[in-house]
């Protein structure tokens, strides 16, 4: 009853999944974007879920593209099967649609009489409206103008005299809603 025994045990050591996955992001409908999971093993396995909506659900940073916002969970497990789970809130916006008419009549009948801006996700501001003749003379300059109006912008006047029908070329600087500045170029044409 004096008996001894001794054990020999060896232990595998498996350093812990240092990861970080944001708990939120912001993506537009419809447009791709990429899972933002950074870590410091290149040994892991991944399970994405929802995977109907990535390019891949066991890769480390799959690309989705959702219309709705949603929740997107990983599972990573690493080499000494040690699991670690994350999840991101993926929070989904409309992107701003801004819409620059290619064609205005300027006639008098309350009817597509000015030249105007609109968009989609409430009032952007034109900072500046820049429109020039087919010599490049610049025939109109408007700033701060709301864009979604109607009755504001171009009138298809120059020097208080209606300009002849014809194509016009524009430059526009926008400030969106959220507050970015965008720059649109292009042509309209005035149809008396």
């Amino acid at each position: 009853n004096d008996c001894d025994t001794s054990y020999v045990l060896t232990l595998e050591m498996y350093d812990t999944v240092r990861y970080h996955l944001p708990e939120m992001m912001d993506a537009f409908s419809g447009e791709p974007f990429v899972l933002p999971l950074v870590h410091n093993d290149l040994n892991l396995e991944y399970n994405w879920q929802p995977a109907e909506y990535l390019s891949c659900n066991n890769c480390k940073n799959p690309t989705a593209v959702l219309s709705n916002s949603q929740s997107i969970t990983v599972t990573i497990i690493n080499e000494g099967g040690c699991i670690q789970e994350a999840s991101i809130f993926v929070n989904i916006t409309e992107k701003d649609k801004i819409y620059i008419p290619n064609i205005f009549s300027p006639n008098g009948d309350q009817q597509n009489d000015y030249f105007n801006v609109f968009n989609n996700k409430g009032e952007a501001e034109i900072l500046e409206m820049e429109i020039f003749n087919r010599w490049g003379g610049v025939v109109y300059i408007g700033r701060n103008i709301p864009t979604n109006n109607q009755s504001s912008g171009w009138d298809g006047m120059y020097n208080g005299k209606p300009v002849q029908s014809g194509i016009y070329v524009y430059k526009i600087t926008l400030r969106l809603p959220e507050g970015s500045v965008v720059v649109e170029k292009g042509d309209i044409a005035v149809l008396r």
